[in-house]
């Protein structure tokens, strides 16, 4: 089963909260989140405030994932009262293309997002 332009708004959370082949959603984490895990999905808007910038996100085989989180001095308060300011908000894409390398000294691996932004 799928689901379509789901939006999901966090008021609590005990662990996380998992999202498994939806297209078209938001997720917005209004209190502390352990994890956010997203899975085979497509265009998920992924909203945090100050109180959730530290939720670890996963993403499995997903495509245009966008995270939105405060710009610096910007207030919880703000982004309730002003949600639509766009000036409030750093707008970021995860990666869907990573590459992978081996260090040569001393045969770590290394594994990076690749963003291709003109």
């Amino acid at each position: 089963m799928s689901c379509k332009k789901l939006v999901v708004v966090l008021d609590s959370s005990i662990s996380g909260v998992k999202m498994y082949k939806c297209k078209m959603s938001e997720i917005r984490a209004r209190v502390a989140c352990s994890i956010l895990e997203i899975e085979t999905c497509d265009q998920v808007n992924i909203y945090l405030n100050n109180k959730t910038l530290n939720t670890k996100i996963s993403t499995t085989n997903t495509a245009s994932t966008i995270i939105h989180f405060p710009a610096k001095g910007i207030t919880d308060e703000q982004l309730e009262n002003e949600a639509n300011e766009d000036s409030h908000w750093i707008i970021k894409p995860i990666p869907e293309v990573y590459t992978t390398s081996i260090v040569e000294a001393d045969r770590s691996m290394v594994t990076e997002g690749y963003m291709d932004i003109d």
